[in-house]
């Protein structure tokens, strides 16, 4: 029955949609970012939408590495050292020789245009922004750092006390584990704000927002769905609409009291420093189950989800330090007029777009034959 499950949803037309949505969105925030303006959707709402796409990357991250973990602990047959390192190889070809191609590209381009490339060889080791802000440099990949030390925690955590505590069920020690992690990571947040630093919107955005030690709770809420996934599956079917009504809500509602109620960054800083983020996280975890379940078979919508997710990975590594901040070396988009911006937004994105396939085709698909 779990491994029907298993099958069944590793290519579910709701989660290929979350996924896309999410890339496509941190790259239409990023490029307005290039297009200031007073309007409400340059302004606002394109920041927003980044915003959201990068959270909801780290939960749907935390999400499938954790149905991955808990067939490994859990459903297998097996939990040996011999298995744990085939997934980190796996993992490893998966992700790792484009996250490398596109690092070694980005610092030639900087180098190339006398960019910073100070502490670039922290990016080698993952540690870039582990602890303290990282650089200006490539620093849209702070994502991937999240889900690296959250998969590795993961993976290594459960063996380790997998070893140690034969006694409980492992689909107990998996939820425990989890819960762990996310107390764990959630009062490194609140020590944070113990300090009181009186951080600004752009310090939180530098200091907080993006740092592996404050963000891994995040990671761990999707985590926590994939054991509901496969322990709760009646409950997570049933009330599916339900808590995609009640993820709705809750975002609605922290935007409603940082705009409407004005509880900004100087006059609620516990709100801020320690509650923000993980019920941003909490939200899009309630759309899991009711986008898991959601299933379209052969129709131009599932294809073309399936097509964006499948080269979404390199289109979120190459759009803005090698796309956008190329192109803005030579054609300003910030002083083009509005025709212009539209002609320079079109090229980006079918650029985008191509560069990603020939990747996934043909550098990224072939390398993960070895991970096989």
């Amino acid at each position: 029955m779990n491994k029907s499950l298993a099958k069944d949803n590793n290519d579910i037309f709701g989660l290929n949609l979350l996924r896309s949505c999410a890339v496509l969105m941190v790259v239409f925030g990023h490029l307005m970012l290039y297009r200031p303006s007073a309007s409400v959707i340059s302004s606002q709402l394109a920041p927003l939408f980044g915003f959201l796409g990068v959270e909801a990357l780290l939960v749907l991250g935390g999400f499938l590495i954790g149905k991955k973990a808990y067939e490994l602990a859990v459903l297998g047959s097996e939990f040996s050292s011999q298995n744990v390192l085939r997934f980190f190889k796996k993992m490893a070809w998966r992700f790792l020789p484009l996250y490398f191609l596109v690092l070694l590209l980005a610092l030639l381009i900087a180098l190339l245009f006398n960019q910073s490339t100070t502490d670039v060889w922290k990016y080698f080791g993952f540690i870039q922004n582990f602890s303290s802000p990282m650089p200006a440099f490539f620093s849209e990949i702070w994502p991937i750092t999240i889900g690296f030390f959250g998969s590795v925690t993961l993976i290594l955590g459960m063996y380790l006390t997998a070893e140690k505590l034969r006694f409980i069920g492992k689909a107990s020690l998996f939820l425990g584990f989890t819960f762990l992690m996310i107390a764990l990571f959630f009062g490194v947040k609140y020590n944070y704000y113990l300090d009181g630093r009186n951080l600004t919107l752009l310090e939180w955005d530098q200091h907080l927002k993006p740092i592996v030690i404050y963000r891994l709770d995040s990671f761990y809420i999707g985590v926590l769905c994939a054991w509901m996934y496969f322990n709760r599956r009646t409950f997570w079917v049933a009330y599916r609409k339900l808590f995609l009504l009640i993820g709705m809500l809750l975002m609605f509602l922290l935007f409603v009291c940082v705009g409407f109620f004005g509880w900004f960054i100087d006059s609620r800083p516990f709100f801020w420093e320690v509650l923000y983020l993980p019920m941003t996280s909490v939200s899009i975890a309630l759309f899991l189950p009711f986008l898991s379940s959601w299933d379209l078979r052969q129709s131009w919508i599932s294809a073309t989800s399936s097509f964006l997710c499948k080269i979404s990975y390199p289109l979120f590594l190459i759009h803005y330090s090698l796309l956008l901040q190329v192109m803005n070396q030579f054609f300003s988009i910030k002083d083009a007029s509005v025709g212009g911006f539209l002609i320079s937004s079109t090229n980006f994105m079918l650029l985008g777009l191509v560069m990603s396939v020939v990747l996934h085709r043909f550098y990224e698909k072939s390398l993960m034959r070895f991970g096989a």
